[in-house]
């Protein structure tokens, strides 16, 4: 390709012209241009000869902007090279924008910053809002779900940088400015083409959703404008060179507004996927016309065939919740049917892609996955949008049985997704059988227990699926045993020991015969096992415990005999604070039992401090309530019950205010017991004064 530049003097604008023409004409051999005289008017920048095409050239830039954060983009620089070679950025789940002051100082060697990346990094996988590194406050905001990014921006005085508004601010004048020289050429010129080259000079990179979100915002003055047939954007990268976005063409979206698509081309189909999000934001018309030209691109093929990028198809996936919403049904049923054979996430075996992004080996390696990605995970949650309408959930099932049939694990995980709302529902699904004379709640059953037999072995495959088993309860003796003893190491199945073990018995008792001596079994001897393994699940069923009692007071007399068996076990943080909860909550009304565990509980964490002198200093308490109760009430164990707390105080425990605990004696009644206590804590205080000159002040009577 041989470009001929005819005006004999240097453009500033040359130099981005250039590059574009090479781009643009690429297949043409010869191609001429040149520089349009002002003569004091409004003028296009240049004519191209070889299809009598007039460009605009106009710079995006912020100076004001550039010239502020030009410090803070070299200290920004060298954190985001940190965090991107950090091996932690591989644990992050999402996009987090990390903002900073837009003045601070910082040391000037690398460590300095590799060291700040994990504090940052550590700081986001922590779920934390907020990290200080070197000396200041950086913000921490998720963005999104999707992905594995850190960036980081500069909230300065001013708020947050916000790039698609600085954009619109720079570009909405000047593309106003730039139709009225289109349209001022010399008479000499009969332009059959009418470009607007948006060159990028701003400071920070712009992302696609930057771009096409800033000029979404004068998308209506755009269908005014009579002198601008296409708009493009170029920016200059390091490893490509430049680089050449549309933004914008007249023809194409003509026949968007009029829902008339007679020409197009393919990248008008790049156009449509790029302003996909933007313009669903625009409102409910535009939502609309989404759809039918969504409808009408997809007649013969299938999204991912012209739609390569899977973001954006996730994009248009997402239009599926506002249908619901809507309701919307058929249109909703229409989008997932061409969705639902999308390549995205690959087959296991095609995946070539970053292994951080590999949701699949991710479940196999038995890490929790809880992020929404990929065009199947993503539809999985319209169709759970399905499986709420009593109309709509057989449909549903049938989709969730495609997604459960996915060979991706990371698939199968998000079909779980529906498949909880269709067993909370289930009783629709025999309702219909009834009434049609089909099997779906058995081929509901059969998909549940195929998942169990098969997957539960993954954790976060087995975490879902105690919220399908949660409500799929009516199931019988060995098909509960079966249940609890797959889903026995997932997060959240204590409520699913507690249930059968306990509660089964109660219910369904003419629909399907259950034995629960075997259920209450396994309860007992998963909350008498003392293995390290089931620490959790102890402490996830002792804090459903305390839950029940809350909600349900009742039940107090059917939980006892399982809460005393936690108290013969040794102390344990993960349920001993549960029960603690419980015997502060309930110590006046059930006062022999809760002094009683009161009084086991404190003995216990006495031996486990005893023995763990490490600890101790990680160990605390909070017993002024119970004391207080217990010295109106039971005032002749409080002398035990504190005597014990001096000595955890002493291995180096945390057992709440001193004071609070020496002045409960003033609320016993008996003056000759009230002496007696009074004394006796006397002395453990000056003791413990010894110790510490700083301890609170009592004040004795």
């Amino acid at each position: 390709m041989n470009i001929t530049k005819k005006h004999n003097f240097n453009k500033a604008e040359d130099v981005s012209i250039i590059p574009f023409l090479e781009f643009y004409y690429a297949s043409v051999k010869e191609v001429s241009f040149v520089a349009i005289s002002e003569d004091g008017k409004k003028r296009p920048d240049y004519f191209i000869d070889v299809d009598s095409c007039l460009v605009e050239v106009k710079e995006i830039h912020d100076k004001e902007s550039n010239q502020k954060h030009a410090q803070w983009g070299k200290i920004a620089s060298k954190l985001q090279k940190a965090v991107d070679n950090n091996g932690l950025i591989s644990k992050v789940k999402g996009t987090f924008l990390v903002n900073t002051p837009d003045l601070f100082k910082t040391p000037t060697e690398q460590k300095a910053f590799e060291s700040a990346s994990s504090q940052v990094l550590q700081a986001v996988i922590d779920n934390k809002k907020e990290v200080k590194v070197f000396g200041v406050e950086f913000e921490i905001n998720k963005v999104s779900n999707q992905e594995s990014v850190v960036v980081f921006g500069s909230h300065g005085s001013g708020g947050s940088i916000d790039p698609a508004n600085i954009v619109y601010q720079n570009i909405k004048d000047k593309i106003a400015t730039a139709n009225q020289q289109l349209g001022n050429h010399p008479r000499d010129i009969q332009p059959k083409k009418r470009i607007l080259l948006l060159v990028n000079k701003y400071y920070f990179p712009l992302w696609n959703w930057d771009l096409f979100k800033a000029i979404s915002r004068v998308y209506k003055e755009l269908l005014t404008y009579k002198n601008i047939d296409e708009i493009w954007y170029q920016f200059e990268t390091k490893d490509k060179g430049f680089v050449h976005k549309l933004l914008h063409r007249k023809t194409f979206f003509k026949q968007f507004e009029t829902l008339n698509f007679k020409d197009y081309n393919p990248d008008d189909l790049e156009l449509f996927a790029n302003w996909f999000s933007a313009m669903s934001e625009m409102g409910e018309e535009e939502k609309n016309k989404l759809l039918i030209a969504l409808k009408h691109f997809l007649k013969n093929k299938r999204p991912y065939q012209i739609f390569p990028n899977s973001q954006t198809r996730e994009e248009m996936v997402r239009l599926g919740l506002w249908l619901a919403e809507k309701e919307l049904f058929s249109d909703v049923i229409w989008l997932i049917e061409q969705f639902m054979t999308d390549n995205d996430p690959p087959l296991p075996e095609k995946y070539k892609d970053d292994e951080k992004f590999d949701y699949h080996k991710q479940v196999l390696n038995n890490e929790d996955v809880n992020i929404i990605t990929t065009v199947l995970g993503h539809l999985a949650w319209v169709i759970q949008k399905l499986a709420v309408r009593k109309n709509h959930i057989v449909k549903a099932l049938e989709f969730t049985q495609s997604l459960l049939n996915h060979p991706n694990l990371y698939v199968k995980l998000q079909g779980i997704i529906p498949l909880i709302e269709i067993a909370a529902r289930r009783q629709w699904l025999e309702e219909y059988d009834k009434e049609k004379n089909t099997e779906y709640y058995n081929e509901f059953k059969k998909v549940s227990f195929n998942l169990l037999d098969n997957y539960s072995q993954y954790r976060a495959i087995a975490n879902s699926l105690t919220h399908v088993f949660y409500y799929f309860k009516d199931i019988d003796t060995e098909e509960a045993i079966k249940v609890l003893d797959k889903l026995k190491d997932a997060r959240e199945a204590s409520a699913l020991f507690v249930y059968f073990g306990i509660f089964r018995e109660r219910h369904f008792k003419d629909k399907v015969p259950f034995n629960p001596k075997p259920l209450r079994g396994l309860l007992i001897s998963i909350i008498k096992d003392k293995q390290e393994k089931y620490e959790d699940l102890r402490g996830s069923i002792a804090w459903n415990f305390w839950r029940l009692l809350a909600e349900t007071p009742d039940e107090f007399d059917t939980l006892k005999p399982y809460i005393d068996l936690f108290l013969n076990l040794p102390y344990n943080k993960r349920y001993y604070s549960s029960l603690e909860r419980i015997i502060e909550e309930w110590i006046e009304r059930k006062p022999e039992i809760c002094i009683s565990w009161f009084t086991t509980s404190i003995e216990k964490l006495l031996d486990y401090v005893d023995n763990n002198e490490t600890a101790a200093r990680n160990t605390w308490i909070e017993p002024e309530k119970a004391l207080q109760f217990i010295a109106s009430n039971k005032p002749a164990t409080l002398i035990k019950i504190v005597g014990k707390l001096v000595e955890l105080w002493k291995l180096g425990a945390f057992i709440g205010s001193p004071r609070e605990i020496f002045e409960t004696y003033k609320l016993v009644q008996d003056t000759r017991t009230k002496k007696k206590i009074r004394d006796q804590f006397k002395l453990w205080y000056d003791e413990m004064k010894t110790i510490n000159q700083k301890l609170e002040q009592v004040l004795w009577e």
